[in-house]
């Protein structure tokens, strides 16, 4: 795969863990999206690691980002779900 170039769009969805100690109601809550994930890792640094690490894979540099959108939630796979398009400066 060839680093995209250009200005990006890039969206970061990070799936986090439910916590095995949580009760069964409590699990499900946050699997239904009732709960989400107040706690550490700060998204901020989610967003640092996953944009460092696809630097020369996905893009040259994560300087071409220019519109960024990032989520966490509860789920039962962990993970990070990532979409990356070229910026249309009027979307």
């Amino acid at each position: 795969m060839t680093p995209k170039i250009g200005p990006l769009d890039v969206s970061i969805f990070a799936i986090m863990p439910i916590p095995e100690s949580w009760s069964k109601a409590k699990q499900a809550n946050a699997l239904a999206g009732l709960i989400s994930p107040t706690g550490k890792p700060d998204l901020d640094n989610i967003c640092k690691l996953v944009l460092d690490a696809a630097n020369g894979v996905l893009w040259t540099d994560d300087s071409q980002i220019v519109k960024l959108d990032l989520c966490k939630a509860y789920g039962g796979k962990p993970g990070y779900i990532l979409s990356v398009g070229e910026y249309k400066a009027n979307d």
